[in-house]
């Protein structure tokens, strides 16, 4: 049984997605959310309800009952820039397959994602067929990426572009939720002046004279979510 975490802001996405993966008899949805925060929380009770039944404690554990194999997950989060949804959930659980359903086409998206650790990801106007068999193919461990964007993203990657470190990618998306630079030295924990430092490396690299051209620029390149 592969056992689904649906992550969607949108409930009839979500109640449309469930209906289609319930049909088969061997996919079950056993969580949902609308954010990030709830997706996180849901994966962390599934992994202790697995951890409680292994032990014969079941009884005691909340959420999905024996953990998640894959999460579908949509970029577009309330609450936290989808990308980087995608890359926690990489690291604090790389037992689960994470697969994004993105409106967002261009390649440099996909790269960005897979640079990250999705496994899979798939248009949002994909046909059923196509949802369902790169589910199964995650549960199994496989990385998917569509045949007719493979071409594609190969060709960008290969392209001349400036390349942002992941602390410098880090700021940035931090300045794209709106912080000031004492704001993100502070959540970053790091001093006002590296901040800075790190700002004006990216500046430089993007060609741009500002905070918002960089974002936008990164936008542009699939470094950031809009």
């Amino acid at each position: 049984m592969i056992r689904v975490l649906l992550v969607d802001d949108h409930t009839l996405v979500r109640e449309g997605t469930r209906s289609l993966l319930e049909r088969e008899a061997d996919i079950r949805v056993v969580a949902e959310a609308g954010t990030a925060a709830a997706a996180f929380r849901a994966l962390a009770d599934s992994e202790e309800a697995k951890e409680a039944k292994e032990a014969k404690e079941a009884k005691e554990a909340k959420g999905a009952d024996d953990g998640v194999d894959v999460v579908l997950l949509d970029l577009g989060l309330p609450d936290q820039n989808g990308v980087e949804a995608a890359e926690r959930m990489a690291a604090r659980h790389p037992q689960t397959a994470i697969v994004v359903l993105t409106a967002h086409t261009a390649p440099q998206y996909r790269l960005r994602l897979l640079d990250v650790g999705v496994t899979a990801y798939l248009d949002k106007g994909c046909a059923s067929e196509e949802l369902l068999a790169t589910v199964r193919a995650a549960a199994l461990g496989a990385h998917v990426l569509p045949g007719s964007n493979l071409a594609a993203v190969r060709a960008w990657s290969r392209r001349d572009s400036p390349r942002l470190t992941a602390r410098e990618l880090e700021v940035l998306g931090k300045v794209a939720d709106g912080l000031a630079n004492k704001e993100i030295a502070g959540a970053l924990l790091v001093s006002e002046r590296t901040v800075e430092y790190h700002m004006g490396n990216i500046m430089s690299k993007l060609d741009v004279r500002s905070r918002v051209q960089a974002v936008r620029r990164a936008q542009e390149l699939g470094w950031l979510v809009p």
